[in-house]
């Protein structure tokens, strides 16, 4: 049977790996919606700011998950 003393390492680099793979998988989700906007912007018929509204509803996600006071946009 393991001992503590090396269990807990495990679980560290477990942990650690699973951090990894979402910021991995939030990295390739954004630059996905980087490179689609253009076709998206074309096929619904959206000016700049409303990509940039787009855009920044990430964002406002993200800082709401680590708990960060999102800053209240403009309308």
């Amino acid at each position: 049977m393991a001992s503590l003393s090396t269990q807990v390492p495990r679980r560290r680099w477990i942990i650690g790996g699973l951090l990894g793979r979402g910021v991995l998988v939030n990295s390739i989700d954004r630059i996905t919606l980087s490179v689609a906007a253009p076709q998206i912007r074309a096929a619904f018929h959206l000016m700049a700011t409303d990509i940039g509204l787009l855009f920044s509803g990430f964002g406002r996600i993200f800082m709401a998950l680590g708990g960060i006071e999102p800053i209240p946009s403009p309308q």
